[in-house]
This record gives C-alpha cells, sequence and structure tokens, in this order.
C-alpha cells in the first residue's frame, strides 16, 4: 500500500470513528410508563405514553419484542374480541375517522407475527410524549406517516409498541436523526393490573428510545447475541430454577434436582423474553416439579396462572446458563384473593411447548437491546425498583451499556482543590481587605486635603482683610 494511500485510509478511519462518535451523542428519547387517562376507555389503563393521528388521541403501549409494527385496537375491537376484561385491558382504542392525516395502506402487515388476523392498516402521526413528573405537561415528538395496525379482533391485547429487530419506529428515529442508535431500553415496572396495579409498593417503569436509562439497573450487563429468528430474537439459556421460602418447608428447592422429584433430567433449556404475557411458561416436567412443591393449580386467569393452594413466601430464583441470576419476590409470587403465581399452566399434551421469561421475569430485569450492533445484540441486568433521577443516555452501536461514571478527583486533586478553595477564600479576603484599606486611605487623604485647603482659604481671606484695614489707617 502506498503512502499516500495508507494516509488517506487511516483519515477515512478516523472521519468514520469521528462520525459514529458524533452520532452517538444525540441523546436518548425518554417515555415514561405509568398509568393514565386513554382514549376510548373510561379506565386509566399502563404503558408507555403515545398517540395516534392529528388531533392526538392517547395511548398506553407497552413494547414488544417479536412484532416489528405498532399496533392499536380499533373503536369496536371490544365488541367482537374474546380478550378478558376488554375495557380494561386495550391500552387505548384509535378511532382514525377522526384522524385528519390518516391514510389507508394495504392490509398485509409488516409484522412478522400480526397482532391479529383482523386487522385495519394505514399510515398517520404517532407522538412520542416525555415528561419526567406525571403532574408536568408532556412534550410531544410528532413522527409523520408510520405505519400503523389497527385491530378489529383477537384475543391477545392490542395495544403494542413494535421494538422488534426490524422495528418501523426505531428505524424512522435513527433515520430522521432523533437517536444516536437502533436500539432501546425497557424496564416495565409493576403498576400493571397482573403484578401490583395501584397497589401498595408498584413502581413505574421507563422505556428509552436509541439508549438505556442508567438509573433503572445496577450491577454487571449481561450480554447475548439477538437470534435470527425474529419471532424467538431474545432468547436465553436458563440452568437453574430454584424456590426459597425461609419460613416455610420449600428451602433452596431446585426444579431440576432429580432427588427431590424423580424422573426430572438438569438439562438447561431455551427460553424467549417476551413483554407480550405475564407468567413464566417452563417445560411440562419443570411446571410438574412446581405444582408439587407449592401445590399449585389451574386457575381461571386469562394468562393462563396456576393459583397456590397454600400461601408461599418465598422468592423464585432463575438462574440464566452465563450466572446471571433475578429473584422474583413474594408478592409476585402469590397475587390476589386467588393466589396467582408468575408461572403458566401446562399446556395440553398435544400442543407444542413455548418456553417463556414473561413480563413478571421484567419487573426485576433491565432489558436493553442494540440493533444497530454487528451482531445485534441484547443486554440484561438486575433491575433497580425506584430510582431518585432518570438519567438517559445513549447506547452506541457496538457497545455495552454502561452506568454514568461519577468523576472521582485523585488525592492530589482532591487536596489540590482544597488548597485552592481555601487559598482563593483567603486571598480573596485579603484583596478586599486590602480594598477597603485604600479606599479609606483615600478617604481620609482627600478629608485632610479639604481640611487643609479649607484652612489655606482662611488664612488667604485672613490676609486680605488685615491688608484691606492697614490701608484705611494709612489714609
Amino acid at each position: 500500500m502506498s503512502p499516500t494511500l495508507a494516509s488517506r485510509t487511516v483519515l477515512l478511519g478516523l472521519l468514520i470513528r469521528a462520525a459514529a462518535a458524533l452520532n452517538c451523542s444525540i441523546p436518548p428519547i425518554y417515555v415514561d410508563v405509568h398509568t393514565r387517562a386513554v382514549h376510548g376507555s373510561d379506565f386509566f389503563q399502563y404503558g408507555a405514553f403515545f398517540g395516534f393521528g392529528s388531533p392526538s388521541q392517547n395511548q398506553s403501549l407497552l413494547p414488544s419484542f417479536r412484532h416489528d409494527e405498532t399496533s392499536v385496537a380499533s373503536t369496536d375491537f371490544c365488541a367482537e374480541s374474546t380478550l378478558q376484561n376488554c375495557d380494561h385491558s386495550t391500552r387505548g382504542d384509535f378511532d382514525f375517522n377522526q384522524s385528519l392525516t390518516w391514510r389507508d395502506l394495504p392490509a398485509k402487515s409488516a409484522n412478522v407475527n400480526p397482532i391479529s388476523q383482523d386487522i385495519i392498516r394505514g399510515q398517520d402521526t404517532i407522538h412520542i410524549y416525555t415528561h419526567f413528573f406525571e403532574t408536568d405537561p408532556a412534550t410531544d415528538k410528532p413522527l409523520s406517516d408510520m405505519p400503523i395496525t389497527v385491530a378489529t379482533n383477537g384475543s391477545t391485547i392490542p395495544g403494542v409498541l413494535g421494538l422488534g429487530p426490524a422495528s418501523t419506529l426505531l428505524e424512522v428515529l435513527v433515520s430522521a436523526g432523533f437517536i444516536a442508535s437502533k436500539s432501546f431500553g425497557f424496564y416495565v415496572g409493576t403498576g400493571f393490573p397482573r403484578a401490583l396495579g395501584n397497589g401498595p409498593g408498584h413502581v413505574n417503569g421507563s422505556l428509552t428510545l436509541g439508549g438505556h436509562d442508567t438509573g433503572r439497573w445496577t450491577g454487571d450487563m449481561h450480554t447475548y447475541d439477538i437470534a435470527p429468528d425474529a419471532a424467538n430474537a431474545m432468547t436465553v439459556e436458563v440452568a437453574d430454577i430454584i424456590l426459597d421460602d425461609p419460613t416455610g418447608l420449600v428451602r433452596s428447592t431446585s426444579l431440576f434436582d432429580s432427588s427431590r422429584f424423580p424422573g426430572t433430567k438438569k438439562d438447561a433449556f431455551e427460553a424467549r423474553i417476551s413483554g407480550d404475557t405475564f407468567p413464566f411458561s417452563f417445560p411440562r416436567q419443570l411446571t410438574a416439579n412446581f405444582m408439587q412443591a407449592l401445590a399449585a393449580k389451574r386457575s381461571n386467569s386469562s394468562d393462563g396462572s396456576l393459583a397456590l393452594e397454600k400461601p408461599f413466601n418465598g422468592t423464585m430464583t432463575v438462574v440464566l446458563g452465563d450466572g446471571f441470576s433475578v429473584s422474583i419476590p413474594a408478592d409476585l409470587m402469590s397475587i390476589g384473593a386467588e393466589q396467582l403465581s408468575a408461572v403458566a399452566a401446562p399446556p395440553a399434551d398435544d400442543e407444542e411447548e413455548d418456553f417463556i421469561l414473561g413480563l413478571a421475569y421484567l419487573t426485576q430485569t433491565y432489558i436493553a437491546a442494540s440493533y444497530s450492533s454487528t451482531p445485534p445484540k441484547f443486554h440484561l441486568a438486575q433491575a433497580v425498583q425506584t430510582a431518585p433521577f432518570i438519567q438517559p443516555a445513549p447506547l452506541c452501536a457496538n457497545e455495552v451499556p454502561e452506568q454514568l461514571k461519577e468523576e472521582k478527583a485523585s488525592e492530589f486533586q482532591k487536596t489540590g482543590m482544597i488548597g485552592a478553595v481555601i487559598g482563593g477564600v483567603l486571598g480573596g479576603l485579603a484583596m478586599l481587605a486590602l480594598g477597603l484599606w485604600a479606599g479609606l486611605w483615600w478617604m481620609r487623604r482627600k478629608a485632610i486635603m479639604k481640611m487643609e485647603m479649607r484652612q489655606m482659604e482662611r488664612e488667604m481671606e485672613k490676609r486680605k482683610l488685615g491688608e484691606f484695614e492697614f490701608g484705611v489707617d494709612r489714609v
């Protein structure tokens, strides 16, 4: 390679790195996650704050990692749907006939897994709202001509924010230069009905587009490759599941323990992380072990959660293959009068198994994804339930999320700074004293000069008067 070509290559590399650093300086978009009034419902609903159409119709959406397109309920969705408690659960509905900016699109959805087979597709303005306190007015970032799926029927919750690997929302935000990378960070909180709702101890969630909220996670970030299969993009290996109630009979009990549960294989299994359902779904044998250990039975819950026949005041710890572990607390392991657990009933024998770490897992886990990385990655860390500050930071391509580093001074810097402060104070006081002394000296000097001038003037007057009197006597 010639020196000229080599220098050009180096310069190009520096320019690329500089451009990447510049792009990564774009601050992310923070969207709060809590309960609010939504369009078309008399019930406050939980989710991230978005709006559709012109004028905007408010929605509370939760992210889906397997859907790429954002979807919403039609105004007549609940009249046709089999979704339980539909009026409480849509997360808002959308009347596109009231929107001045709606345009129809072909019915074929861009979603790999469409939210429903009964849909209307179109383009409209999506409003992303940010406010850092629930009582403050929100700032609006409108995105025009965004694809929207409107579900007219179905059995699942239709209000979904598509954050899958081919997310149309993230793609538009990156292309428009609104965020640094095709990435997001998410903590769901516990304020939704299936968790703690508005009950004691509930916490709100956090969604960051183009970055992560550094105040909502702690400890090490664990990194995983995003699978090529978009429907199961965020898959992890589960190595152990441990039940522990120090005050009860179930203490440090592994669901993989073949001595406690004969016939159990200790093989790890792969499960996908999902924001579409609440409970965990385990292999049949492990679910049977859970039911045996906690006297669990099937319930009438719409999400298929098992109900406990006896109180359980312990935790369930899920350990991944790389050692990352998260414990589900007692208040999420036995919810309500029915004592609903965080584990789903097994499917029928003729049904295919689908192993899931659902929203119950995300109440304790912070998840971030970087689709701009090569290869695409996602990251998991222990969630911080309540954070004193909102601290969003951009997530650059091919980088692992990091905590905001607290500036730490060296001993020399600390003592030097203290000395500088003390020296500055003392020096300032000295200068002030000198200034006061100089001012007083000058004022005193002026007073003395004035007195001397007056004395001289009086002497002159006396002399003039004496000369005048002497002249008269002579005449």
